[in-house]
């Protein structure tokens, strides 16, 4: 039997809302080639949609937490967090709908806290660092997401350390 690892992927949101927008500025619309290029990730990921994961764990530059630990959202459906301003009106309209996974970030939690990671659990939405590149590179938002903080009152050794206890989380649901 063949076991497949999920892959751990860094992705940029680009100009924010901009890669979003059918007229952007810049030549930064949806159809600029980074925006494109976006979109093709699952596809290269994923080729003919086998092995898709039943659920993403999203750690997000976006969200940084005011707690001592790293924070877990635990939302069942995530609202939007536009955390821009100044972008043209459809800019706040944009939604991404893919639910959230309650049990899953307990999961996560748990993991966390076996490895003495301080974590804690919160009700909190898609930040711009989320809904912009998962609306490109998974618009049927069809998979689960569970999102989770930085914080920069910790180490590059304390986020690295974070990287190691969720790398089992790769190997499941293959």
């Amino acid at each position: 039997m063949t076991t497949f690892r999920h892959p751990v992927v860094a992705v940029s949101h680009g100009p924010g809302p901009l890669w979003l927008l059918s007229s952007g500025f810049a030549g930064m619309s949806n159809s600029s080639l980074p925006a494109r290029t976006l979109t093709t990730t699952f596809e290269k990921l994923y080729p003919k949609g086998e092995h898709l994961p039943k659920r993403i764990l999203f750690i997000s530059a976006h969200w940084e937490s005011d707690s001592s630990g790293f924070e877990i959202s635990n939302a069942a459906r995530p609202e939007m967090i536009y955390d821009y301003y100044g972008f043209p009106h459809e800019a706040y309209d944009v939604v991404y709908p893919a639910k959230g996974d309650p049990a899953f970030a307990q999961k996560v939690k748990e993991q966390l806290e076996k490895r003495n990671i301080q974590t804690k659990l919160v009700d909190r939405g898609f930040d711009h660092g989320v809904f912009v590149p998962m609306l490109l590179i998974r618009p049927e938002a069809d998979i689960p997401i569970v999102t989770m903080s930085i914080n920069s009152r910790l180490s590059n050794q304390a986020h690295f350390d974070l990287g190691k206890a969720v790398a089992p989380f790769r190997d499941e649901d293959s």
